[in-house]
């Protein structure tokens, strides 16, 4: 006769990106260990691994991790990690200002993905012409060596779902890559500045807490990445 099985406790959260309520459960002491291992190795590309298959173990096969815009991803692990190992974590911070040196304790419930009010999907390059972008996946953002991919002409194509003007819709997918290349070629600083708009205001995890520095003044601390609650 073999143990008792435990059981498993169940969650849901809303993602930004995609709009879906997903179901997610805490990571197990053997699925930790794969973190802990990716993490000691001190390669991007295996810690990055090792997250995509926590949250595809810990939402029961439902959801594809690299399929996830990249700040969907860091949120659903953060509230898997939150079930898992502690709902609060604590990191050091130094304080741009004076480089002093900080401690913060973050209630990782009250990390949040934040929308910049000025981000649109959706917007006109011209009077006539417009956009509407896709965000970044992580098999978008990070290159085979786990080294974060630059914002070129590479990133903006796999971001470009269709182009419309006042008479149809062109998907991107259904064009030559030299199609493709000729019509980004044609872009002015202008057109750029809009489509670097997009990602400079694209969706983060974040946090916003007040810390009391030696000398008695408050200072605000704003936190947006993932990198920044974990290390």
């Amino acid at each position: 006769m073999g143990l008792p099985k435990l059981d498993i406790q169940r969650f849901k959260h809303k993602l930004t990106g995609i709009d879906k309520v997903v179901s997610y459960r805490p990571f197990t002491v053997k699925e930790q260990k794969i973190l802990l291992m990716a993490k000691e190795s001190q390669s991007r590309e295996e810690e990055i691994d090792a997250m995509c298959q926590i949250i595809e173990l810990c939402t029961f096969g439902e959801v594809d991790a690299k399929t996830l815009p990249v700040f969907d991803v860091e949120d659903l692990f953060i509230r898997i990690r939150s079930k898992s190992v502690s709902d609060v974590c604590e990191i050091g911070y130094k304080v741009i200002d004076t480089d002093e040196k900080v401690k913060l304790t973050i209630p990782l419930e009250e990390v949040t993905v934040y929308i910049d009010p000025e981000h649109e999907k959706k917007f006109m390059l011209t009077d006539t012409i417009g956009v509407v972008m896709k965000y970044p996946t992580l098999g978008m953002a990070f290159d085979d060596s786990g080294d974060k991919v630059k914002q070129d002409d590479t990133m903006i194509k796999a971001c470009i779902d269709y182009v419309f003007d006042e008479d149809q819709i062109y998907h991107f997918n259904e064009f030559s890559e030299e199609e493709v290349e000729e019509w980004l070629e044609s872009f002015d600083t202008h057109t750029l500045k809009k489509i670097a708009k997009f990602f400079a205001t694209m969706p983060s995890v974040y946090y916003k807490t007040e810390v009391e520095l030696s000398d008695g003044r408050k200072t605000e601390v704003e936190l947006r990445g993932i990198h920044n609650f974990f290390g």
